[in-house]
């Protein structure tokens, strides 16, 4: 399950003043994880307590298994350094980190419910995992990309790009098929994938709002929340 803010905000609820802008929680939410400009915060107890990972630069994207032993993170490229990817198999106890050879900022992170399936974004496009993680390899799908989210099984794939707009995949990611609408804003997937939401807009502009479909992306309506 991802949760995935339009804006920072402070969390209130922490002792720590620390931005944070991605969380993420199994489906329980017993474990989950925030991440912001400086590193990670990680709670395993429903909330009741949290604990700080420092990082050298901000998470752009958070993910979570749904029994919260895979957990993932993807940030941000910081002064031309390659950033990658950290997974976690055992509810966030130790991490590996996986470093990508380009440099490239990560904006985006999703899992399947199992955690065997994970898709992540950058400027250079998609690359997935099918190994929980623990390797990444180039998607054919190389379009700069904002966003990203999946079904729970990971075969259904949505991925917003700056330039195209909204992709959709059926078959894990191996091909994609434009949207003839969808914003290019946060995305969120039903279990099935039959369901897909599409934010879009920023404070000054007028066509604020939420694209949705619920024939697995065949026609799109848009609601304004302006």
């Amino acid at each position: 399950m991802l949760f995935v803010l339009n804006v920072p905000f402070i969390c209130k609820f922490l002792i720590f003043k620390k931005l944070v802008v991605v969380v993420a929680c199994n489906n329980t939410a017993q474990y989950s994880i925030m991440g912001g400009n400086t590193g990670y915060y990680i709670s395993s107890n429903n909330g009741a307590s949290w604990t700080f990972t420092s990082l050298s630069s901000k998470v752009n994207g958070v993910a979570v298994s749904s029994n919260g032993q895979y957990m993932f993170i993807c940030q941000y490229n910081n002064a031309g350094t390659s950033k990658g990817i950290y997974h976690s198999s055992n509810y966030g106890a130790l991490w590996n980190y996986i470093s990508l050879a380009t440099v490239q900022t990560f904006t985006s992170i999703c899992c399947s419910a199992n955690g065997e399936y994970v898709y992540t974004v950058s400027e250079y496009g998609l690359k997935i995992s099918t190994t929980y993680g623990s390797s990444f390899i180039n998607s054919t799908f190389t379009s700069s990309s904002l966003n990203i989210n999946c079904n729970s099984s990971g075969a259904v794939v949505l991925v917003t790009t700056t330039q195209s707009g909204l992709f959709i995949s059926y078959d894990y990611g191996l091909t994609f098929t434009p949207m003839s609408g969808g914003g290019v804003g946060p995305l969120c997937i039903s279990n099935d994938g039959s369901r897909l939401f599409s934010a879009v807009g920023t404070n000054d502009n007028p066509n604020t709002g939420v694209w949705y479909s619920h024939n697995y992306g065949a026609t799109w309506t848009f609601v304004s929340t302006s």
